[in-house]
């Protein structure tokens, strides 16, 4: 005896019995009832009028209608946890694609740092070399020869190499005293007040048609007690100088990198827990329902 096709020929017997079902299902029916002994009596018996079969059936139904109820939930909760496990695996995806590109951003990042750091290795080998030069020399024709070659050296990035006495500047530095601690980027001193000043066809000797530049990071100065070293670099190559500056100063930091990875890989955490979560109470449930 199949009890799910029983159940289903008994729900249909009123409406076999009235006369008003589907042929497919009257021939359903009709084939059930030819083999089933205990579904024949029932319809012989709703058949003459009988009603206590009739209960009987009433009775089934309302019994299931609980269990009916349950195994909604249950068909419910599981598709809630499908959707669950599919969106954790969605958001594991993606924060492994950003997670890859963060890595590839921030290795890119350290590897153009790497490169522009010389623009800083540059700038102290510079004053090094000229103060070593002005305190080592003995005459001024001495050093001027020297500074050239150093100035020759980085010609295609310094426009000017200047050198100042540091006690005709006195006034000046007490309102700059940075730049006796550190190369520093200042608004040019005054070409005028210079000793010597340094350029690509050698010393320039008409120093007041020399035109500072107005790039406020293209301009450098260190000084000592007994000299002030300036230089200047060239327009062309300004656009390294900002971009050392950018990425050193004002560069993505780490966690602004990874950032978007690890805000993804921390919700699929959150929904596998709630993942497995749910898991365990179906599995409760399942073993309720048998």
């Amino acid at each position: 005896m199949d009890m799910k096709k029983c159940n289903i020929v008994q729900d249909l017997l009123p409406s076999y019995i009235d006369e008003i079902c589907s042929g497919d299902s009257r021939e359903f029916v009709q084939e059930h009832l030819s083999l089933c002994k205990e579904c024949r009596e029932i319809y012989i018996n709703m058949k003459s009028g009988e009603d206590i079969e009739d209960d009987l059936v009433m009775e089934r139904i309302e019994s299931k209608k609980p269990f009916q109820k349950v195994s909604v939930f249950f068909q419910e909760q599981k598709k809630l946890t499908r959707s669950v496990f599919v969106s954790a695996l969605i958001f594991l995806l993606i924060g492994i694609l950003l997670l890859g590109n963060s890595i590839m951003i921030m290795n890119e990042n350290k590897k153009e740092l790497h490169e522009l750091s010389v623009v800083k290795s540059e700038r102290n080998m510079i004053m090094e070399d000229v103060f070593h030069t002005l305190h080592s020399s003995s005459n001024a024709e001495e050093y001027e020869s020297e500074i050239q070659d150093i100035f020759n050296q980085y010609d295609d990035k310094l426009q000017y190499l200047a050198v100042f006495k540091t006690d005709d500047l006195q006034e000046w530095l007490a309102n700059s005293s940075e730049v006796k601690e550190e190369p520093t980027n200042i608004y040019p001193v005054d070409y005028r007040k210079a000793e010597v000043v340094f350029g690509s066809e050698g010393i320039i000797s008409n120093k007041a048609e020399i035109i500072p530049g107005e790039y406020d990071l293209g301009n450098v100065v260190l000084a000592d007690d007994n000299w002030i070293v300036q230089f200047e670099y060239k327009e062309s190559y300004e656009r390294t100088i900002e971009r050392y500056h950018q990425l050193t100063y004002y560069g993505p930091s780490t966690l602004t990198i990874y950032w978007p990875p690890i805000l993804f890989i921390s919700i699929f955490s959150i929904l596998f827990i709630i993942w497995l979560w749910l898991r365990k109470h179906n599995d409760r449930l399942k073993d309720v329902m048998g």
